[in-house]
Parts: structure tokens; C-alpha cells; sequence
């Protein structure tokens, strides 16, 4: 993954990204709001954790999604892009319930993983067990060098 390209330039999509950090930057020093209120915090807890594990054949993509239920996740190779998506229900709680800590994010997650190299999208698997998600996603074969015979006219 090589955010500039040659001459050095940012591409638009950095640009893009780039606006919407310092955006959040501004909007999480904003006096107005309760911290919890701001977008970036709410994002960083609603993102599930992440290992991206790399071999030589495949990507290895853990993520930790503990009560969330498989029918619930959306997952999508787009382009070397892994985008996670889905929705953490809240906790059935009584009327009468008062909380004296609340820390686990409820609502839709996005989580989006770019991968150095190209994939293979007709061997992408997936597996859900016990709260972590484990996807896997074969590199495609690289193509190696080959002699190029030189015809005479």
C-alpha cells in the first residue's frame, strides 16, 4: 500500500481522508458536547479489533465481534479492500435498570482493511465462532518472469 504516487502527489482518496480526521479533530475539541457525544469517539468504540495476520499465500483477518450474530455482519472484497460492516443490538435491560457503567458500544460498525497485495476473490472464506470473525483470503498468483522469444522478419 503506497499512499503517494510517483511524483510524490497525495491521491484524492488521502485528501479525502485527510479532510475528515482533521474534521473529527475539531469537532472532538468542540466545547459543546458531551465527549461521548463526538464522532470520533464514538467510532473508535465501535470498531471491532483487528489483527491482519500475512503469509505467504493469504491474509488472515481476525476480528473480535463478540454479541454480535452472524446474520448480522456484512463482509465485501472491494477492489484489496476488506469492508466490514454490521450492528451490535443493545442489551435488553429492564425499565426499572440503572446503569453504573456502560462501556459496550450498541449500533452499526464499519471497518475497512486495505491489503498491500491483490487477492483472489474466488477463495475468500469466512468463519464465526465465539465472537471473532476469521476471514481468509488467498494472494493471487504472482506471475513470474518469463523468456520472450524474439521473432526475425
Amino acid at each position: 500500500m503506497n499512499p503517494r504516487r510517483v511524483d510524490g502527489s497525495l491521491q484524492a482518496a488521502d485528501l479525502g481522508r485527510l479532510q475528515r480526521e482533521v474534521g473529527n479533530l475539531f469537532e472532538l475539541l468542540s466545547p459543546s458536547r458531551e465527549p461521548w457525544e463526538h464522532s470520533l469517539w464514538r467510532e473508535t468504540r465501535l470498531f471491532p479489533r483487528v489483527n491482519v495476520q500475512e503469509n505467504r499465500d493469504a491474509y488472515v483477518i481476525r476480528c473480535e465481534i463478540p454479541g454480535v450474530e452472524a446474520k448480522d455482519l456484512d463482509i465485501k472484497l472491494d477492489g484489496d479492500t476488506l469492508v466490514l460492516k454490521g450492528v451490535r443490538s443493545p442489551d435488553i435491560v429492564d425499565e426499572d435498570a440503572s446503569f453504573h457503567r456502560k462501556e459496550r458500544a450498541m449500533g452499526e460498525f464499519r471497518r475497512c482493511v486495505t491489503l498491500s497485495e491483490a487477492v483472489d476473490q474466488k477463495t475468500v472464506g469466512a468463519t464465526y465462532r465465539d465472537g471473532v470473525l476469521t476471514v481468509t483470503l488467498a494472494k493471487r498468483e504472482r506471475m513470474s518472469a518469463r523468456k520472450i522469444q524474439i521473432v526475425s522478419e
